[in-house]
């Protein structure tokens, strides 16, 4: 049997960065649905009419922590997991350590 940490529940307040224009935003929202996708069973938070997103990626749970994403992103050593899916194996075996540091553990 497995078991989850969830770091939230539905109808907890939660900041999420999301695209507008080609800028990027902090907004705060209302979780209004959890559930896992795919075949690793990967977290989806549903924030109102917001986003749908992944923990401690584009959802979080103090506008501290979204802002300080938002920051890391600026940092050139970030790799965003879009620049991970294009890179070939030997790039990823490279860059191993910026990766590990551009993703947070919930």
């Amino acid at each position: 049997m497995m078991t989850w940490n969830i770091p939230c529940r539905i109808g907890d307040t939660v900041w999420v960065i999301r695209s507008r224009a080609d800028k990027k935003i902090i907004s705060k929202g209302i979780v209004s649905e959890i559930t896992f996708i795919g075949a690793k069973m990967d977290l989806c938070i549903v924030v109102g009419h917001l986003l749908r997103g992944r923990w401690g990626i584009n959802v979080f749970k103090s506008e501290q922590d979204a802002i300080r994403t938002l920051e890391r992103e600026q940092d050139p050593q970030f790799v965003s997991a879009a620049q991970v899916r294009a890179m070939t194996l030997d790039e990823v075996r490279e860059r191993k350590d910026d990766i590990m540091t551009s993703f947070p553990k919930w």
